[in-house]
């Protein structure tokens, strides 16, 4: 089979191409090939001398192989893009992959890498040099052709090809006679081939373009007048055709780049400008203002005597937008006739140099008569950033004032002031503002806030109040009046108008929650208002605002699945995710307007939000409590620092804890807060105290699973050992006693104490073996207890062990040694002293020996008030 498929392809190697052999032939010619070695030379790589011959053989070979495996390579491209299996673009990129080192060297060497279109490549293809014989073939085929003998052109440059498949000549015939045969689309494919090998040629370029379009392949048309451009880089034309192609596709930055390269090649000044000024419009509208500024300037500098005040009136606004106050005053220098005098000696026109230091060098400022009234605004602009004093800006604005109307020129006023302003000349800006609050156009709430604010930083308390309410009146959302006429009034000691001024401000409505700084400034009129009511004692309304804030970051939960999910999981994601599936459920969609990005101090929300619990609180209103600190958990705000967290779990516990109807709830906090802080002994105090309100024994499991996960925490194996002590596993307490007495390594009281009673009650049970020893151990473990903690309680808990155990002498003895013992703690006599509980039990001995009188008069002693 090899040796058929040799000699098929020996007749003719292209065969493939066009369809008589089968693919599998073809690749077991191609593997026959390499073995045998390549006999095809390219003319283009020169011949090795015969001392490199013998110096390098191994590294000739090594480039031979190479160069072999890129032919081969290079063929099965061609024969794939002339197939339809891959595109042009595809064709075009893996050729270039396909060269071999010392190619790619020389490529390197023959082209700039610069982008395609600022700086297009002046790369040039290396022509593939035919031999003189294959030049003899390629001549006699295009005979062929002109006599009109097609098969045996084709099989001709199909020869040529395989023999020399670098070079562009046989491509291109092939191309002229696929399309004479009236086959469009296989034309187009070896013209593209031809033309990638010899790129040189752009209007070849732009022929194939337009057949690319022709056949409806679009981004092969713009592969096509990219190579076109980069042969022929000051064809204005071919660009106009390769950005509207951009355009057409929707590549709207290859489309620009493309247009700002062809602004650099234009000639012609009108329409190199308006080509500017439609290009700086498209890349503003992009908020691409920097590139905008770059484009008109460059366009303005190469022509300036086509330059209209439109463009510089345009040029002038990017610029001002970026506050490039000197650039924007050299284009008002040098396009309008603006001069500022006198000129230091030397120089005759103003420059850079002169702008940097400062401008109190000039003393007067001259503008030509027929200046536009949007320039010469622009023009103090300039001055005024730039620090120019009354001395430059006062003629400007006294113009300004006299010739204009502020109800037609409104827009230039409010810009003057706002400079003056920015800049604290406040007493030249006042005129400004006062003429525009009085006009019917422009007497809006932005311009009477910036009076106010005028007034306010000139000391006019009274007259910036009214600019303030007037303002309010005019946009009764505004925040940041509200909060500045707040300010103003409480600096005259008005705080109920500051009060009332901040209570007619509303929170967004659903579908208008607005941008972040909206946001922000709604949640600070909000906090300010709880703030000054908390302050003002008015607890309800401090409640009610306070609620409304809290209402604006924290999802509700109204239904009693949402209100247990907060509980069944103790993580922030967890507990979200759950409430976030329950809103699906009922379709619910929550309306928060205050967002994490709304930039609103966290720290005072959360400190509102303390404020509100202990109002609450002190009101005794536990269920409102209960849910705002359940709300919190699922707050994006308050759950951003890892301290707020821990916080709002205990706020929740405790809420939830001081009521008896929740100590499911209380049990589920509590037990989500000891995994979370298992190394704090609060925590584990905390998860007791919600145990003691349960009157069913549910923690053992939950305490058994937490020590495989904890096994070294001494408060769980406490716990546990209690468990086991009140279930009545005496065994397995003593077992969890006696190792945390060695986990610890020092005498605790509490343990040597359970550890005692353990074995007390191990003793007492009515099958108990060796209880003599257990009896003696019990006590052992109690007297080291005494001994760990001298004090009334030891002493007491000791006579009660001595009571269970029937020893009433010994026990006597201890109670009598307890009550003349002081209690530790001397504060609190009802917690601490336990004088009367050891009477109790005294009078109980006396009672059963039958001295009644004794324990009546011990009774009587101790116990009765």
């Amino acid at each position: 089979m090899a040796e058929s498929a040799n000699g098929a392809m020996a007749d003719d190697p292209f065969k493939c191409l066009l369809g008589e052999i089968t693919e599998d032939q073809w690749q077991v010619y191609k593997a026959l090939r390499k073995h045998q070695g390549g006999l095809v030379e390219d003319d283009d790589s020169p011949l090795d001398s015969a001392s490199s011959d013998i110096d390098a053989p191994q590294d000739a070979a090594a480039e031979k192989a190479d160069m072999q495996d890129a032919e081969e390579l290079r063929s099965m491209l061609t024969t794939k893009y002339i197939n339809g299996e891959i595109t042009f673009a595809e064709f075009t990129d893996r050729m270039d992959l396909s060269l071999t080192p010392k190619e790619e060297h020389c490529k390197e060497a023959d082209q700039e890498l610069d982008d395609d279109f600022l700086r297009p490549s002046h790369r040039k293809g290396r022509a593939r040099r035919l031999p003189r014989d294959l030049q003899g073939l390629v001549g006699q085929a295009n005979l062929c052709f002109a006599r009109g003998s097609y098969q045996d052109a084709v099989k001709m440059c199909m020869e040529v090809v395989r023999l020399a498949p670098r070079a562009a000549e046989p491509f291109q015939t092939l191309g002229m006679i696929y399309e004479a045969l009236g086959e469009p689309q296989r034309a187009l494919q070896f013209s593209l081939i031809g033309a990638y090998l010899s790129p040189q040629d752009a209007d070849e370029w732009s022929r194939l373009g337009e057949l690319s379009l022709e056949q409806g392949d679009v981004h092969q048309a713009i592969a096509c007048y990219v190579q076109a451009v980069r042969a022929d880089p000051s064809n204005t034309e071919l660009r106009f055709e390769l950005c509207s192609l951009y355009e057409q596709v929707g590549n709207q930055q290859r489309a620009l780049a493309c247009c700002t390269a062809l602004v650099q090649q234009m000639g012609h000044g009108d329409a190199c400008l308006k080509l500017s000024r439609e290009l700086a419009k498209v890349h503003h509208q992009r908020g691409n203002v920097a590139v905008a500024t770059q484009v008109l300037l460059n366009a303005v500098k190469k022509f300036p005597a086509h330059v209209s005040s439109e463009d510089i009136n345009m040029l002038l606004e990017l610029q001002l937008a970026q506050k490039m106050f000197q650039a924007a005053l050299v284009v008002l220098h040098s396009h309008c006739g603006v001069k500022l005098l006198p000129l230091p000696e030397g120089c005759e026109e103003l420059n850079w140099e002169l702008l940097t230091d400062s401008l109190a060098a000039f003393e007067r400022c001259e503008i030509p008569a027929e200046m536009p009234v949007d320039l010469r605004t622009k023009l103090i602009l300039c001055l005024v950033y730039l620090g120019g004093g009354e001395q430059l800006t006062s003629s400007l604005l006294d113009q300004l004032q006299r010739h204009e109307d502020p109800e037609d020129a409104g827009d230039l006023f409010l810009d003057v002031a706002e400079a003056l302003m920015e800049v604290r000349r406040m007493q030249e800006a006042l005129p400004l503002l006062h003429a525009l609050v009085n006009t019917r156009n422009y007497g809006m709430a932005a311009v009477w806030l910036r009076y106010g604010e005028c007034l306010q930083q000139l000391g006019c308390l009274r007259e910036a109040t009214s600019a303030y309410e007037r303002t309010c009146e005019l946009a009764p959302s505004h925040a940041q009046a509200r909060l500045a006429l707040c300010q103003l009034l409480l600096a005259q000691g008005l705080t109920e108008r500051a009060i009332a001024c901040l209570e007619s401000a509303d929170a967004p409505e659903q579908g208008a929650m607005g941008d972040a700084d909206q946001q922000q400034d709604a949640a600070c009129v909000l906090l300010r208002r709880a703030q000054l009511l908390r302050q003002s004692g008015r607890q309800q309304d401090f409640i009610e605002t306070a609620k409304l804030l809290h209402e604006a970051h924290c999802p509700p939960i109204q239904t009693p699945n949402e209100y247990a999910a907060m509980f069944s999981t103790s993580t922030y994601r967890g507990r979200t995710e759950a409430l976030r599936e329950l809103y699906q459920q009922r379709n619910f969609t929550p309306f928060n307007w205050l967002t994490a990005d709304s930039g609103v101090s966290v720290d005072e929300l959360y400190q509102c939000f303390l404020e509100l619990c202990q109002e609450l609180h002190s009101l005794g209103r536990l269920e409102d409590l209960q849910q705002v600190t359940t709300e919190a958990l699922v707050s994006p705000l308050l759950n951003r620092e890892a301290h707020m967290t821990k916080e709002l779990d205990f706020l929740c516990f405790q809420a939830h804890y001081q009521d008896p109807k929740q100590e499911e709830h209380t049990f589920s906090m509590a037990r989500s807060l000891v995994p979370k802080y298992a190394a704090y002994n609060r925590a584990w105090n905390l998860f007791g105290l919600a145990v003691n309100l349960s009157p069913v024994m549910r923690q053992n499991r939950f305490c058994l699973r937490q020590v495989y996960k904890q096994p070294h925490s001494v408060p769980l194996g406490l716990l546990n050992g209690h468990n086991a002590l009140v279930s009545g596993t005496y065994k397995h307490a003593l077992g969890e006693y006696v190792q945390l007495l060695k986990k610890v390594g020092e005498e605790d009281p509490l343990l040597l104490l359970c550890a005692g009673l353990s074995l007390v009650h191990i003793s007492c049970q009515k099958f108990s073996a060796r209880r003599h020893w257990l009896l003696v151990q019990a006590m052992s473990f109690l007297d080291r207890y005494m001994h760990a903690r001298p004090s009334q309680e030891a002493l007491f808990n000791m006579g009660r062990a001595l009571q269970q155990l029937g020893f009433p002498h010994l026990a006597l003895n201890m109670y009598q040694r307890a009550l003349d013992t002081p209690p530790a703690v001397q504060g609190m006599p009802e917690v601490f002293d336990l004088r009367c509980e050891i009477a109790f039990n005294m009078s109980l001995l006396y009672q059963h020996s039958g001295n009644t009188e004794l324990a009546s008069s011990i009774i009587a002693q101790h116990c009765i008030i």
